[in-house]
């Protein structure tokens, strides 16, 4: 899977409509090793993309709805690009892909749906990989296909499509519930624990913008005196 991907095909925050950004999401896709094309907005059920992968001769499909805000998204993306995908009888995973970021509400309840999120920390997170070319976790679903074309790693790609695969769900012991609340339990705390990475990295980049702003107005200051 060929990829081109630099920071500097990241440019989705001076999209002039919600058109625009679509365009530039599924040319990122393409540079990204993906087939993507837009859907029709007659009938297109909350799905804007369709796009796939394949990967060792099994595609993937993911059914993408983008949002493109000046502020954060709520749960109202996640229902419809959950049900969209149910549209299209789930044969692709659905994705919601937004410029901006997503409430903590609105991501836990896309993790209870199996919606996948590409939002603003995300982008950072591609763009730093795009510039270390080393990927600083584990990604699954796109956002590991993304990634994966990044660091030109086939065996990440494998990796981030193995929960992927189709199986049947064999009917379950009370002990087989009772792990399956303790991953659950689990699944919610880390996803605390990626809250408030998210939240730290924020800071730190207000942090930055302040102390820039300052510096600015000290010279600011010294020229003028």
């Amino acid at each position: 899977m060929q990829a081109n991907i630099i920071p500097e095909n990241i440019v989705f925050n001076n999209c002039y409509s919600g058109t625009e950004f679509e365009n530039k999401t599924v040319d990122f896709l393409r540079l990204a090793g993906l087939t993507a094309n837009r859907v029709g907005k007659a009938n297109d059920g909350g799905i804007d993309i369709e796009a796939s992968v394949n990967i060792q001769g099994v595609k993937y499909s993911y059914y993408i709805q983008c949002k493109y805000y000046n502020k954060p998204l709520g749960k109202g993306p996640i229902q419809e690009v959950y049900s969209g995908a149910a549209f299209y009888n789930n044969i692709g995973k659905p994705v919601v892909i937004t410029n901006n970021e997503v409430t903590f509400n609105a991501r836990t309840y896309a993790k209870k749906l199996g919606v996948e999120i590409i939002a603003d920390s995300e982008w950072d997170e591609i763009k730093d990989t795009c510039n270390s070319k080393k990927a600083k976790y584990q990604h699954t679903g796109l956002l590991g296909i993304i990634i994966s074309s990044a660091i030109k790693n086939a065996e990440y790609a494998k990796r981030s499509v193995a929960t992927e695969q189709e199986h049947i769900v064999p009917e379950l012991s009370d002990k087989d519930e009772y792990r399956l609340q303790l991953q659950s339990d689990f699944d919610m705390a880390e996803e605390y624990l990626k809250e408030e990475e998210r939240l730290q990295q924020k800071a730190l980049k207000y942090r930055r913008m302040a102390l820039e702003r300052q510096k600015k107005a000290i010279l600011a200051s010294l020229d003028y005196g």
